[in-house]
Order: C-alpha cells, then sequence, then structure tokens
C-alpha cells in the first residue's frame, strides 16, 4: 500500500523515501538488524545470551535486567544485610538453573521485602531479585553462563573465560577471573 505514491516502510516499491528493506527472519543472514548475530537466547527471565561473530571471532555475550539507580540502592542495602551470611552456593550449573528458578528461601524473602519496600516498579523490582539471587546464592558473573544449557565446556584458564556451546566455538566472553568457574 502506499500513500501519495510513496511506499510504505518495508516495502519493495522502490521508493527512497524508506530505504530500510524489509525485516528478516533472525537467522537470515542479510538481517540488517542483527549485523554478525549468529545465536540468541533467553536462558531465563530478562537474561539474554548472544553469540556474535566479530572480526572473524566468536564472541559470547550476556545481558542481564538492567537495573535503575533505586534498583542499585536496594541491591545494595540487601548486599549489606547479607554480607558475611553463608547461605551455601550451587555445585553444579543444573543447581544454578534450580536455584534461580525456586528464588529466595521465605525466610530470606521476607527480608528482601522489608529491605527493599513498595516503591520500586514491578520491573525494577524483578531486576533487583535477580540481581540480589545471582550475587548471593547463586554464581556472581557467571549465573548467566550457568543458565544456559548450550554451553558444552567452559575454559577458566585463558586471559578470559572461553565457552564452547553445541554450536559454535570457542567464544571469548568478557569474564576475567571468574568467581566459582572451578
Amino acid at each position: 500500500m502506499s500513500i501519495d505514491g510513496v511506499g510504505a516502510p518495508g516495502s519493495e516499491s522502490g521508493s527512497d523515501r524508506y530505504p530500510v528493506p524489509a525485516p528478516r527472519p533472525p537467522d537470515d543472514g542479510e538481517a540488517w538488524y542483527a549485523p554478525g548475530i549468529v545465536a540468541q537466547r533467553t536462558v531465563h527471565p530478562d537474561v539474554v545470551t548472544t553469540v556474535r561473530q566479530r572480526d572473524g571471532a566468536l564472541r559470547y555475550e550476556t545481558r542481564e535486567p538492567e537495573l535503575s539507580a533505586a534498583g542499585e540502592d536496594a541491591l545494595s542495602r540487601i548486599h549489606e544485610y547479607f554480607e558475611g551470611a553463608e547461605l551455601g552456593r550451587p555445585l553444579t550449573r543444573e543447581g544454578a538453573r534450580e536455584l534461580m528458578d525456586a528464588g529466595f528461601d521465605p525466610k530470606y524473602r521476607e527480608a528482601i521485602d522489608r529491605l527493599v519496600g513498595a516503591d520500586l516498579t514491578p520491573a525494577a523490582r524483578r531486576a533487583v531479585d535477580y540481581h540480589a539471587l545471582a550475587d548471593i546464592r547463586c554464581l556472581g558473573d557467571l549465573t548467566p553462563h550457568a543458565l544456559d544449557e548450550r554451553i558444552e565446556v567452559a575454559d577458566a584458564d585463558a586471559e578470559t573465560l572461553v565457552v564452547h556451546t553445541e554450536d559454535y566455538a570457542p567464544c571469548a566472553t568478557d569474564l576475567t577471573d571468574p568467581r566459582f568457574s572451578e
């Protein structure tokens, strides 16, 4: 459909007014909106992992929920409260996935509810809950990697953590000297 002879966005009319091509499926090599992305997956609510090819090398990237300023303040209060507590961390990746799915035990949940209060939006609260659980009970910066079932091998002996997924290897990460990688 066109308006006054001008093609609509993504149309094949050849109009110069909308030079952006029509969207393509994410796995299409010609997809203009995902240059270099070879795989992407949601591994937990609001946690996305991406394998990207850049300069001939593969990179494994993670995106976790963003914290607002109020969320960072709440998370700081939670960290202070739990400082020195020995809550135990999972010993396996499967254990990490189970723990992240289950969340905090009720007694810890009540303490966190008091520390956070009711001022956060639901999205900000979910972000705080995720980061608190990942940092305090799970594997910290390694948590998104543990949640990704596609990772078959992780090499922590290199300068940075290198992972091998089911379909892509080796994939460098941004993690240097990651805790809990043994």
